[in-house]
């Protein structure tokens, strides 16, 4: 992170918008997951849901969140496997 002498350090970076054009169940999902993390969002009637990402954390949350609703379920399951084998031999 580049830093200049007349920002301070504690300033926040600006939060980054983004809009999430997903279908209409999976926006209800993703939104309530963003609120339940206290991620900003908002979604309008016919309009994509917006999601303001104020850190790299949020991002990281939203990519995940979004991630587990639009995988195919076959991927998720196969990576949960993936998960549980790294477990068990370790």
């Amino acid at each position: 992170m580049l830093c200049s002498p007349s920002a301070p350090l504690s300033s926040p970076s600006p939060a980054l918008t983004l809009p999430l054009d997903l279908d209409r169940v999976a926006t209800w999902e993703v939104y309530r997951r963003l609120q339940d993390l206290s991620i900003p969002c908002h979604c309008g009637v016919h309009q994509p849901l917006r999601v303001s990402a104020e850190t790299p954390l949020a991002l990281a949350q939203i990519w995940s969140v979004v991630k587990t609703q639009i995988a195919p379920k076959a991927d998720q399951v196969a990576h949960l496997n993936r998960c549980w084998q790294q477990r068990i031999s370790k």
